[in-house]
């Protein structure tokens, strides 16, 4: 993950690399690069709302991971 951060930190790069890297840490579930991107107003408008869906997606994930692990606890239980 670290390479992907340094990709998306690096404001030389194409903004479709940085894309690439925001969207595999996101595949990845690293929230905190991204964060900082989505929370830097120097950068591209369009970098930080995707930055934002990415982070959305992430917490989507995250939650759904809980339910269904409650889930599968409540089975355990019976």
């Amino acid at each position: 993950t670290e390479g992907l951060s340094k990709a998306l930190a690096d404001s030389k790069l194409p903004e479709e690399a940085r894309l690439g890297a925001l969207e595999g840490l996101a595949r990845l579930g690293e929230s905190e690069p991204i964060l900082k991107i989505a929370r830097n107003d120097k950068e591209d408008e369009s970098l930080r709302k995707a930055a934002w869906r990415a982070v959305r997606r992430i917490k989507r994930a995250e939650q759904k991971k809980q339910k269904l692990e409650a889930a599968k606890q409540g089975e355990v239980a019976r």
